[in-house]
């Protein structure tokens, strides 16, 4: 079943909100204070944005989102919160969830409650396994990095090294595309771990120039982790060689990264879910929509997660309509696709986690502002 939600972007400017009460209720577990607020301040954005498009209600039932602040993986407090939620508040369904454990942690209280649980951006391997009231719409790390390692054979790329800092997921990206690219005849000439804490980027970025490869890639947390690696790659002549430098995303984030390097960052490739220069109606009417409304705020790929969890939300309305029902809501998701702003996507109908398509992106200037502009693109990727 596919549903195709273009939108014009005055209606959505120009409504209002009439809750008097709520029929369904959403609590939402985000980061709204911390090093990642923006995270949860563009997941409201993006929910405000929603929800004023079909005037506060979806499918003739209001809708009312309570949120829940928890800046940092915190495994008992996720637990709590998600059963205050469901307890006090009445929530219906649950979603947010920055971190896989605090997903992970929340996933029984989904199961004993039967309540539908959203995970926007936790990208832990098999998480939708931990319970089967729980679906996905952000990514899995394997989702971003195959990707990128398929690219690079594709683009003659033969010896490549990785950099990665030094935690589950460095390690996780690390050994998924050293694993496939030399599947395909790649080689690799350092495989570098740096300290979560580490700054200072130049003595390894020396290291991997005395080898001369073809690119690098890079997998750091974000910040100014993230922001360093760039700036040091730049700095110690990796691209005057020739070097191109690989990211998974963190190192250009289209809303926090990104704006921070400027031009800093133009060049640089990353693997993504979203295309800001995707040429669809959808994503037009997205993103002026979004920028009619929040015209100071960078659009991304936090947005996009936020916009399709609210989708499956109406979904799980619309299959029960007369009174939320739990089972019907999780059942009614399974296998359903529509055209999101990110192009087209679908929940897998057996294990609930979100098929769609990966974008290879290449920081480019498009009329004095880097953009990370789509070059290449991977269909379905599981």
């Amino acid at each position: 079943m596919r549903r195709n939600l273009s939108l014009t972007a005055a209606a959505i400017y120009f409504c209002t909100s009439t809750i008097a009460h709520a029929d369904v209720v959403f609590g939402v577990i985000a980061p709204m204070t911390g090093q990642f607020a923006s995270v949860g301040q563009a997941w409201k954005q993006s929910i405000d944005l929603y929800l004023q498009a079909n005037g506060d209600t979806l499918e003739g039932q209001k809708v009312r989102v309570i949120y829940r602040d928890l800046p940092d993986p915190n495994p008992p407090k996720a637990r709590a919160l998600a059963q205050e939620l469901i307890v006090k508040e009445k929530a219906d369904i649950l979603g947010g969830f920055m971190y896989t454990p605090n997903a992970t942690a929340a996933a029984n209280i989904a199961t004993q409650s039967k309540s539908p649980l959203i995970v926007f951006n936790a990208a832990g391997a098999g998480l939708t396994e931990r319970s089967p009231y729980l679906t996905r719409v952000s990514y899995t790390q394997a989702q971003l990095t195959l990707p990128m390692a398929d690219y690079a054979i594709k683009s003659g790329m033969k010896r490549i090294a990785t950099i990665v800092s030094d935690y589950s997921s460095g390690i996780d990206a690390e050994r998924t595309f050293v694993e496939r690219f030399k599947a395909q005849g790649g080689e690799i000439t350092n495989s570098i771990r740096v300290p979560l804490d580490n700054f200072d980027f130049a003595p390894f970025m020396q290291t991997i120039r005395a080898e001369k490869p073809d690119a690098v890639l890079s997998f750091t947390p974000g910040g100014v982790i993230s922001i360093g690696l760039v700036k040091s790659f730049k700095a110690n002549g990796l691209e005057d060689q020739g070097i191109k430098l690989l990211t998974l995303g963190s190192e250009v984030d289209d809303t926090s990264t990104l704006p921070a390097l400027g031009s800093q960052a133009l060049g640089v490739y990353s693997s993504n879910f979203y295309n800001p220069t995707l040429d669809t109606q959808v994503n037009r009417d997205f993103r002026q929509a979004f920028t009619q409304a929040y015209p100071k705020s960078e659009i991304g790929v936090v947005h996009v997660q936020a916009w399709d969890a609210m989708e499956l939300v109406r979904r799980m309305i619309e299959a029960a309509p007369e009174k939320f029902d739990g089972k019907k809501a999780i059942d009614s998701i399974k296998g359903y696709e529509w055209e999101s702003p990110r192009g087209p996507i679908q929940i897998d109908a057996e294990t609930r986690d979100i098929l769609q398509r990966a974008y290879i992106r290449q920081v480019t200037d498009i009329d004095s502002k880097m953009v990370n502009h789509g070059i290449d693109q991977f269909e379905a990727v599981r």
